[in-house]
């Protein structure tokens, strides 16, 4: 074998290893990183209140199952916070990790309130608990994250009373006010 064919193989296999190098790099910086750094600031940080001002996507979810049936393991997000801590004055900071399938899809919300830890070396770093994510009444010009049960009794009388008013004015018949009041008992 001549000298030059060794250093084209030699060549290739260094281009190879850098290739996965930069990509095994990268993927720690998106992934493990951010995991890393909130078990840091959690174990050296002091709890407090934060409300969620924003939720983005920060990168691709990681998925299991077929091409035609995926179910989504956890997503990527950065979220923006409102940090209320217990000692000075309330500030806005920036957090990213992992979320889960169901806090991602269904809690993680602008307007709901959760823990966050406030790092010890710098109070702008925060890890985010999204496990202790809790319901909060609309603030800011954000949607309140579910109804409360006197919220869904008062929605159900106001549409029992359209729905009266519909019978006596004869725009529905008897029949039909059985069947949607029945409805929106069930619903209750």
């Amino acid at each position: 074998m001549n000298i030059i064919a060794i250093l084209i193989s030699l060549t290739s296999l260094g281009l190879l290893f850098g290739f996965f190098t930069i990509f095994i790099l990268i993927m720690f910086w998106f992934y493990g990183l951010p995991s890393i750094l909130h078990w840091f600031i959690k174990s050296n940080g002091e709890q407090a209140k934060a409300t969620v001002l924003e939720v983005r996507d920060a990168g691709w979810g990681w998925y299991s199952g077929s091409r035609y049936s995926r179910t989504l393991i956890f997503q990527p997000v950065r979220v923006k916070l409102e940090v209320h801590p217990n000692h000075g004055a309330p500030f806005i900071a920036t957090d990213r990790f992992n979320a889960k399938h169901g806090i991602y899809r269904e809690e993680l919300k602008p307007g709901v309130e959760m823990q966050v830890v406030i790092a010890s070396f710098s109070s702008q770093w925060v890890a985010s608990l999204p496990e202790t994510i809790v319901e909060m009444p609309a603030i800011k010009g954000y949607p309140q994250k579910l109804q409360t049960a006197a919220d869904k009794s008062d929605d159900a009388r106001v549409r029992l009373e359209k729905l009266k008013q519909l019978l006596s004015s004869g725009q529905i018949t008897e029949q039909e006010y059985n069947q949607k009041k029945m409805e929106i008992l069930e619903k209750m």
